[in-house]
C-alpha cells in the first residue's frame, strides 16, 4: 500500500494519433481519493489543451447512454449525457490537446464535501440541451446549443460511441462533429440543423429542456415527415427512424426563416408530392387559404387554426398554382409548382 495523492500530480499530453477524427484526445485520470472539480478557480494548469467557448472540454464515459457525455471548464457546471463538473475519485476521463505538454492539477481543484459522480445543476438561462433517447432501451445521447457568445463557433467535438446500437445525436460545422455549438443570437441564426443516426432501427423521442423565460420561439422541425412541433408547448417529440435514413433530419428553428417566409408574414408554403404544407407556427391568427390555377379557377378554399402546421391532401394534374393567405394582419401570395401524382 502506498500513500494517497497529494499535491500537484502531472499527465504528460500528446497531440498525435493514427484516427484523424481522435487526435488530440488524451485518457487521464483523477488521482485523488476525494472528487475533482473541472471548473476550480484554481489549481489547474492546462495550457495545452484546445479551447473551446473560452474553457476547456473533459468527456466521460456513460454506461447508462452508451455515449461520452462532455463538460467544458467555463460554460455551466452542467454537460452532456449527464456529465458535470465534478469527476469521481478514480475516474477515468479524456481531454484533447492543442500540441504536447501536460495537463497539472493541484490540491485547490479537489472537493472535499458532497462529491459525487453526476451532480445535479441547473439549466443554464440561454442554454437548449436536445436529448434523445431509443425507447427500446438500446442508449441515449444530447446536445447542447448556447447563445450570448460574441461571435459563432464550434464548441466540444463530438466523441463517438464504439457501441454500434446507440443512437448518435450531433452538430456539424463544415468537417467537424461536435457535441456543443455556441452562437450570438436566435435573430441572426434563426435555424440551427441537427444530425441524428440511429445505431438500430427503432422508435426514439427527443426532449428538449430550455428556460422558458429566455426563447420566444423554439420549434423542432423534421424535415423527412415535413412535420413541425411547438417544443414551448409540447417538450418532446417521438418518431421512428431506420439506419438509411438522411442524418440531417432535424432543424431547431427559433423564428422566420428568410430563406422560406417573409417578415411580415411568416408562414411557409410547399408541396410533398400527396399534400400542400401550410406552415402557419408563426402564425397566432385564423388564416384563410385560396389556391388557384393559372386561369384563375378555385381549386381549393380552407380556413386553418394558427400555430399549427398543416398538411392538406392535394391531387391536381401538374401545373404552376397560385397561393393565397389573408388573416386580420395581412396577407401573403405565393407561386409553387406542383408535381401532379
Amino acid at each position: 500500500m502506498g500513500n494517497l495523492n497529494n499535491g500537484p500530480v502531472s499527465y504528460m499530453l500528446t497531440s498525435i494519433g493514427t484516427v484523424d477524427s481522435l487526435k488530440g484526445f488524451n485518457l487521464l485520470g483523477n488521482p485523488y481519493p476525494s472528487a475533482i472539480d473541472w471548473q476550480a478557480g484554481s489549481g489547474w494548469s492546462r495550457s495545452n489543451l484546445m479551447n473551446s467557448g473560452g474553457g476547456f472540454d473533459m468527456w466521460i464515459w456513460n454506461p447508462a447512454a452508451n455515449n461520452y457525455g462532455v463538460c467544458n471548464s467555463s460554460s455551466g457546471s452542467i454537460g452532456t449525457n449527464g456529465i458535470t463538473r465534478y469527476i469521481a475519485p478514480m475516474q477515468g476521463y479524456f481531454v484533447r490537446a492543442s500540441g504536447a505538454g501536460s495537463l497539472v492539477s493541484d490540491n485547490p481543484v479537489r472537493v472535499l464535501e458532497d462529491a459525487f459522480w453526476l451532480k445535479k445543476a441547473p439549466q443554464q438561462d440561454r442554454q437548449i440541451s436536445l436529448r434523445v433517447h431509443s425507447d427500446g432501451g438500446y442508449g441515449a445521447d444530447e446536445i447542447q446549443v448556447n447563445f450570448g457568445y460574441a461571435a459563432n463557433e464550434n464548441g466540444a467535438m463530438k466523441l463517438f460511441s464504439a457501441v454500434s446500437t446507440a443512437p448518435s445525436l450531433f452538430l456539424s460545422n463544415l468537417s467537424e462533429n461536435l457535441s456543443v455549438r455556441y452562437f450570438t443570437n436566435t435573430a441572426d441564426n434563426p435555424v440551427v440543423p441537427f444530425r441524428f443516426i440511429p445505431g438500430i432501427d427503432g422508435n426514439y423521442t427527443i426532449s428538449c429542456d430550455f428556460n422558458m423565460s429566455q426563447f420566444d420561439t423554439i420549434v423542432l422541425e423534421d424535415r423527412q415527415l415535413h412535420s413541425s412541433q411547438n417544443m414551448k408547448a409540447i417538450q418532446s417529440y417521438s418518431f421512428h427512424a431506420s439506419k438509411t435514413d438522411p442524418a440531417n433530419r432535424f432543424y431547431l428553428r427559433f423564428g422566420t426563416d428568410k430563406n422560406h417566409s417573409d417578415n411580415t408574414f411568416p408562414a411557409r408554403i410547399y408541396a410533398d408530392g400527396t399534400h400542400l404544407v401550410f406552415d402557419l407556427i408563426f402564425i397566432p391568427e385564423e388564416t384563410e387559404v385560396y389556391v388557384y390555377d393559372l386561369l384563375g379557377q378555385l381549386l381549393l378554399r380552407k380556413k386553418l387554426a394558427g400555430e399549427i402546421q398543416h398538411r392538406l391532401p392535394f391531387s391536381a394534374p401538374a401545373q404552376l398554382l397560385v397561393v393565397y393567405l389573408k388573416n386580420s394582419n395581412g396577407t401573403m401570395c405565393r407561386k409553387l409548382f406542383w408535381i401532379g401524382v
